[in-house]
């Protein structure tokens, strides 16, 4: 999901035509909501979209068309008809960022192994590009543009650990040339989802099992601090919010996970499905998918900051284990503190425990009225 300059917002995912066994190849898919999530237009079912996968990064460009990455990095105009499409040969696309002088930043990982940074004209065209990565494998999830102007990658890596995957982040000057790099790493496999650069410092989430883990790094890759989650269901990160409050959220595949600015669990926002979320002024708006259906829809839905969603299971803090490694290449402002910590889902079942709510409540004025007439007889 990106927002629109017009106060609406750009969902990009994937359609699958249910057809033969076999046939069922993902076509990237774009849908424009107004700021009220009403439907302006969508595309997807066109032979444009056919077999470029699923779309896991969009952004809006200047002109008001949209650069999003599937197979293929696709240019659009304001309406989703394709302008253009580059495909980069034995890279896994990720991310798209647009940069600070008006071209586009990609991100992905090599077929053979390796994190893939490459910038590209207003056309697609590549101007350099740049790999990072060892004798093994990495997969590269996500990418930011840093106050530098460099860049930084998150993910994780098989050639710097031991036995088990390492969330590995990578930072680079503005030309892609590796300044450090830094692995943190358990007894277990350590994935990189999502990252977020904040004025001094970076943010990485991890899942394991049901647990959710967030590390801090500072700017030059030390690690600050780092806070395990327990208990929560399906707790996979699809990405990270600098909120407004100076915090950080959450985006997990079953809501949205509100840490403050010292890694102490707020509230979690439940809603099963969800891929992407963003903060708009103090409350959220969380796009995601239908779980568990066949044929599957999307959905979007708002937050109102009312009232809390209490999360009872303490946090625990994980032990500071973290290690640096060194690899060579081969080629936010702050935020204002006026926000109330206090968000609750205007989703459906929120109206259903109102009404529960009132049955209750009726039932026991019934049982009431009932016990005075008993009393009154006698």
């Amino acid at each position: 999901m990106t927002a629109t300059a017009d106060g609406g917002y750009a969902l990009a995912g994937y359609v699958v035509e249910l057809g033969a066994p076999g046939q069922r190849i993902p076509d990237a898919w774009l849908l424009r909501v107004d700021a009220s999530g009403n439907m302006m237009w969508e595309q997807g079912l066109n032979e444009d979209y056919l077999n470029l996968g699923q779309v896991s990064s969009i952004v809006q460009d200047s002109d008001g068309g949209y650069v999003m990455v599937c197979v293929n990095l696709v240019k659009t105009d304001s309406l989703g008809n394709v302008v253009w499409k580059q495909n980069y040969p034995d890279i896994s696309l990720s991310s798209v960022i647009k940069t600070s002088d008006n071209a586009y930043a990609l991100a992905g990982s090599v077929h053979d192994g390796g994190f893939w940074l490459a910038k590209v004209n207003s056309n697609g065209s590549l101007q350099w590009n740049q790999t990072y990565g060892g004798s093994n494998d990495e997969i590269c999830s996500s990418l930011v543009q840093t106050v530098d102007d460099g860049y930084s990658l998150g993910g994780e890596t098989y050639s710097y650990a031991s036995g088990a995957w390492n969330m590995w982040l990578v930072k680079t000057d503005s030309a892609g040339k590796m300044l450090w790099n830094q692995t943190y790493s358990t007894q277990k496999d350590n994935q990189g989802n999502g990252i977020l650069q904040t004025n001094d410092s970076f943010m990485l989430a991890e899942p394991t099992g049901n647990t959710l883990r967030l590390v801090k790094f500072n700017s030059s890759g030390k690690m600050v601090w780092n806070q395990t989650y327990n208990q929560i269901d399906n707790a996979l990160p699809r990405s990270l919010i600098a909120t407004t409050d100076g915090g950080y959220a959450v985006v997990a595949n079953s809501g949205l996970i509100k840490i403050d600015g010292s890694g102490n669990l707020q509230w979690i926002l439940p809603y099963d499905g969800t891929y992407a979320a963003l903060q708009k002024g103090i409350d959220y708006v969380l796009v995601g998918s239908v779980p568990g259906t066949s044929p599957g829809g999307g959905w979007i839905a708002s937050t109102s900051a009312t009232s809390v969603t209490n999360y009872p299971t303490p946090l625990t803090t994980q032990s500071t284990n973290s290690s640096s490694v060194s690899s060579s290449p081969t080629s936010l402002p702050s935020q204002p503190t006026n926000s109330p910590s206090n968000p609750s889902l205007q989703f459906d079942f929120v109206k259903s425990n109102y009404l529960l709510v009132i049955a209750v409540i009726a039932v026991i004025l019934v049982i009431v009225v009932l016990v005075v007439k008993t009393q009154k007889r006698k």
